[in-house]
């Protein structure tokens, strides 16, 4: 799932083919983090899923969640997106982040 990049329209969401599971999650960025905590979570239909990517103090510049199958599951025609809050502390005010899931078919 790529969300945004060089200009070039990408897909917001990911429309499943088939059902599955979510099994993972992983966030990555171009600036070390200096303050705060930045997250990133599975979506499925516009509900959080509670599975998240967190960086803060203990995970710079990547981080990965992974869990097992059956958890999050989803089925054909559901979407998944992802969503990245910052806290207000959250340093550095400028940073290209990237966000991947990975599933299980």
């Amino acid at each position: 799932l790529t969300r945004f990049g060089a200009g070039v329209a990408f897909p917001t969401v990911w429309v499943a083919p088939r059902a599955g599971s979510i099994m993972g999650i992983s966030v990555n960025a171009n600036a070390a983090r200096a303050a705060g905590t930045l997250t990133v979570e599975v979506y499925k239909g516009g509900v959080a899923t509670g599975l998240t990517a967190v960086r803060d103090a203990s995970a710079t510049p990547f981080k990965s969640t992974f869990q097992g199958a059956g958890l999050d599951t989803f089925v054909a025609s559901d979407t998944l997106d992802l969503r990245i809050t910052t806290d207000s502390g959250w340093l550095p005010t400028t940073c290209d982040v990237r966000a991947s899931i990975e599933v299980e078919l």
